[in-house]
């Protein structure tokens, strides 16, 4: 408590708390149940202050004392929700370590495992195994904006999960005996064109969309759970 109360006008040193309440969402930034309001074009979602921290984009627009509604210039309502919920969960707390590379495991909450507790590897495993394809990409979009490095971290390892899992279906397709003729050749021409958007970076370990996001080649062994190669 400061000591120079009666220099700034205050009769007792307590008077400068009168009036606060921990329902008050007025006050700075530093107080963790303060709101702050997203935009995105016309519509906006409240998330607390706290939660917001664990984005460098908020986390920066909230140095300004000021700040009540922050625009967000990328994205759309539907996908901005989802990352509010995913920054909800994680409260600004940041991952101590990274995902290891290759992956280690094909299942995602496996590897979640071993960076966060299992209750939270859990419900981020499932936050992101119910995420349709589009949405998936959608989200690592918005995370790259927002700057929010778990969220766009995870994101990129189910992306590249993703990818390989769908390669290895495929050509069991190919390899399935049972199957007709044109189911095998559907399957092969499927594979060959995922493999096709891939040629030219299997010497790199990533590429770059027009958004600036770097996305692994699910190819190279130290982007991706190493499986057998049967693609």
């Amino acid at each position: 408590m400061s000591s120079d109360y009666k220099s700034r006008g205050l009769d007792d040193p307590l008077d400068e708390f009168k009036g606060l309440s921990l329902d008050d969402h007025s006050d700075d930034y530093n107080n963790p149940l303060g709101q702050i309001i997203l935009k995105v074009g016309k519509d906006k979602l409240t998330i607390s202050k706290r939660d917001a921290m664990l984005s460098n984009f908020l986390e920066s627009a909230l140095m300004d004392p000021n700040a009540t509604e922050i625009d967000i210039m990328s994205g759309n309502l539907a996908t901005l929700k989802l990352v509010v919920k995913f920054l909800e969960e994680y409260k600004g707390e940041t991952p101590q370590e990274s995902l290891p590379k290759p992956l280690p495991s094909a299942d995602l909450e496996e590897n979640l495992k071993k960076i966060i507790d299992s209750r939270r590897a859990e419900w981020t495993a499932t936050f992101f195994n119910e995420l349709s394809k589009d949405n998936l990409l959608n989200v690592i979009e918005l995370a790259n904006y927002m700057d929010i490095q778990p969220l766009l971290e995870i994101g990129l390892a189910k992306y590249a999960l993703n990818v390989r899992k769908q390669l290895s279906d495929l050509a069991a397709i190919e390899r399935n005996t049972k199957k007709n003729e044109k189911e095998r050749n559907e399957a092969r021409q499927k594979r060959e064109d995922i493999l096709l958007g891939l040629d030219g970076k299997r010497s790199s370990s990533s590429s770059s969309s027009s958004s600036g996001v770097t996305y692994p080649n699910p190819l190279n062994d130290n982007t991706a759970y190493e499986e057998k190669k049967d693609y």
